[in-house]
């Protein structure tokens, strides 16, 4: 009954996580061209943030748990894939309610696609890491994976920025913080990935813990 729970939920997830980005494009895409502007540098722009990182695996992940089988599914069901995914959304929505959302005042269907991404998206996962039971023990050596994407990122941001002159993020941006600012930035940001990692890997283990009581 939970797996088929679990399947329902992802369903309706993935569609919405999907639907969300597809209509995200088709708005960068329409801006553009009205505007007679390039829509590749545009898109680049777009998959230049974090959160569309993010959210893209979240899709993922929301359809791999839906299939009834396969490679895919099995990734998903991961207590470790679980766990770093719900870390990278929970990063997300802190930072973005906390530091980002003042910065501008999306409207209409822009307003709806920031909603999902940066709050109902990362509430979703958090929903799937909740009702998802765990199958295995999370080995705490593996949270240290966790950061991989986050580092990945951010030394593709400061490498594009450092040819663009265009960085994503106020706390990552060079010209005004310097190499010295944004590593300690970075370097907090990293640290938070790591103890969310920790805490959830703990709050998993002591479910796996439970539940093997439990049988």
């Amino acid at each position: 009954m939970l797996i088929r729970s679990l399947r329902f939920w992802a369903t309706i997830f993935a569609v919405l996580a999907t639907a969300n980005l597809a209509m995200k494009h088709w708005l960068i895409i329409a801006a553009v061209v009205a505007e007679g502007e390039p829509v590749g540098a545009e898109l680049l722009r777009f998959y230049s943030f974090f959160t569309h990182w993010a959210n893209i695996l979240c899709c993922i992940f929301f359809i791999g748990l839906a299939l009834p089988s396969g490679k895919l599914h099995k990734l998903a069901r991961l207590p470790g894939v679980r766990s770093a995914l719900t870390v990278y959304m929970t990063v997300v929505a802190i930072v973005y309610h906390a530091l980002l959302a003042d910065l501008w005042d999306p409207q209409g269907l822009t307003y709806v696609a920031d909603l999902m991404f940066h709050t109902l998206v990362p509430a979703a996962v958090f929903a799937i890491w909740l009702l998802a039971g765990e199958t295995a023990r999370i080995a705490y050596k593996t949270v240290l994976w966790f950061i991989a994407l986050p580092f990945i990122y951010l030394v593709y941001s400061l490498v594009r920025g450092a040819f663009s002159n265009y960085y994503p993020y106020f706390f990552l941006d060079v010209n005004d913080l310097g190499y010295q600012g944004v590593a300690i930035s970075s370097l907090a940001l990293l640290i938070a990935f790591l103890g969310l990692g920790f805490l959830f890997a703990a709050l998993a283990n002591l479910r796996y813990r439970a539940r093997r009581d439990e049988a």
